[in-house]
């Protein structure tokens, strides 16, 4: 069955952090990076700056790559249906 993958240029009402990349906005799940990246976890549950921004620039980052790693933790959407 195949799905369609997030779109993370479109603001999701779930979405908790906005990720700046090559000044494109990606938006985010701060839970999915952190159970996916040790270092989106301390940067998130840990007593960094972070912690509490809604918007966190990565510099240095390019954006279609990014965009490649977030697809790898995101699973492709599958709707249910049928409830």
């Amino acid at each position: 069955m195949e799905g369609d993958f997030v779109d993370f240029l479109v603001e999701d009402e779930l979405s908790s952090v906005t990720l700046l990349v090559e000044d494109q906005r990606l938006y985010v799940h701060k839970e999915v990076l952190a159970q996916w990246s040790p270092v989106f976890r301390a940067m998130f549950v840990g007593m960094f700056k972070e912690r509490n921004m809604k918007e966190v620039e990565l510099p240095e980052k390019k954006v279609e790559d990014f965009v490649e790693l977030l697809h790898c933790m995101y699973p492709p959407i599958h709707p249910i249906t049928g409830w």
